[in-house]
């Protein structure tokens, strides 16, 4: 999440606008690439992310953003490779001043030639999660924890400890291990710690990664996106809402289900989940009212969650994923 002035608010929000690109492409080794929209071909620019690894709504999702772009260069492409690229997006405000919004960090993995163009593909800092988990166990509390994963993979960490203390089990100790054979990479290890939080992984527009929550009552809804404030908005008919817990613990899948049969809210989530590496077994079992001391994900981290299939293109606002209310 970004904030922006409310001067930016009523110049996006006005019939007309005036935009620009700007940013930097720092090859490994070289000199610095200029990016504006000189250089880069209308249109080409598309930034990918989000906040679920498939088409359940589930806690510890760590998906990596990807940015693609056409650049007009002669640099060697096989030198773009590795390549670090900060992005600018800006927009003049009524007194002639320009107001910036980061777009985010991204790592080239793939540059194609065609004539004067470069096709450009790059990720985000969740890839450097990707190599290969060491097998030592870490004990401490889920911030102890993610701050050792991020000094393992080379990341900051967006979040404050008070930011990490404040998520459902943030204050707890676990233990993470790779017992179960679970865990081959440091991300495979950072899904695990974002599960037992009710989170999701994703990088932060600075380059960081950042530990969010899907429950809108933990941070606010971000705006409310009115009809005249969409350029195109495709919504299908269908909503769909989750009235129970699924719990699938042990080696044969055995559900336990949960739900609040005595209260009027309801869960507003479904939740299955085995055994995972912060030894959250037991913790499932509390949630769903047997003893256990560990922790699972608490019914504050599934609230105000609902599914509503919309797609919207050029939403002119300061939206990241997980927070989106549309009206």
């Amino acid at each position: 999440m970004f904030t922006v002035s409310e001067n930016y608010r009523a110049a996006i929000a006005a019939s007309s606008r005036t935009e620009r690109l700007t940013g930097t492409l720092q090859p490994p080794g070289g000199a610095a690439i200029a990016l504006d929209d000189s250089v880069v071909q209308a249109g080409s620019l598309a930034i990918e992310n989000q906040c679920l690894n498939g088409e359940e709504l589930a806690f510890g999702a760590v998906y990596a953003g990807q940015l693609t772009l056409r650049l007009r260069t002669d640099a060697d492409r096989y030198a773009l490779y590795g390549g670090q690229i900060t992005l600018r997006w800006a927009l003049r405000l009524a007194d002639g001043s320009w107001e910036e919004i980061p777009l985010g960090v991204y790592t080239v993995t793939e540059a194609v030639r065609r004539g004067d163009w470069v096709d450009l593909t790059a990720l985000d800092c969740l890839t450097r999660f990707d190599g290969a988990f060491d097998g030592k166990a870490v004990s401490g509390t889920p911030f102890a924890i993610i701050t050792y994963l991020c000094e393992k993979a080379g990341v900051p960490l967006a979040n404050t400890e008070a930011e990490i203390a404040a998520l459902p089990n943030g204050g707890t100790v676990f233990d993470l291990d790779n017992n179960l054979g679970t865990l081959s990479t440091w991300r495979d290890a950072l899904a695990a710690a974002a599960e037992i939080l009710g989170c999701f992984a994703t990088a932060d527009r600075g380059g960081g990664l950042r530990l969010a929550p899907f429950a809108a009552a933990a941070r606010g809804p971000a705006a409310t996106l009115a009809a005249s404030r969409r350029f195109t908005t495709e919504v299908q008919d269908a909503e769909t809402f989750y009235t129970r817990l699924a719990v699938a613990a042990g080696s044969d899948g055995a559900e336990l289900l949960y739900s609040q049969a005595h209260t009027v809210r309801e869960l507003g989530i479904v939740f299955k989940h085995g055994v995972r590496p912060c030894h959250a077994l037991a913790g499932l079992i509390l949630a769903v009212g047997h003893a256990g001391h560990s922790r699972a994900p608490g019914l504050g981290a599934a609230g105000s969650v609902g599914q509503v299939h919309l797609v919207a293109v050029k939403l002119g606002q300061e939206l990241d994923i997980g927070r989106l209310a549309a009206a």
